[in-house]
């Protein structure tokens, strides 16, 4: 018997659909966790600044 092709397309777009959110989502968290290194930056720069302001006062 041949495969229904309904089922097979249904199963290529299901398969496409499922890497496509895969790609979506870990590209969010990809920018998710460089955004949290940029802060943990900005806070260990703001942290070394007030370092220095300090001993002045």
């Amino acid at each position: 018997m041949r495969p229904d092709s309904t089922d097979s397309t249904r199963r290529n777009f299901a398969s496409f659909f499922d890497t496509y959110t895969r790609h979506i989502l870990f590209q969010y968290l990809l920018e998710e966790l460089v955004n949290e290194i940029n802060a943990v930056k900005w806070l260990v720069l703001l942290k070394d600044h007030v370092k220095l302001i300090l001993p002045l006062t």
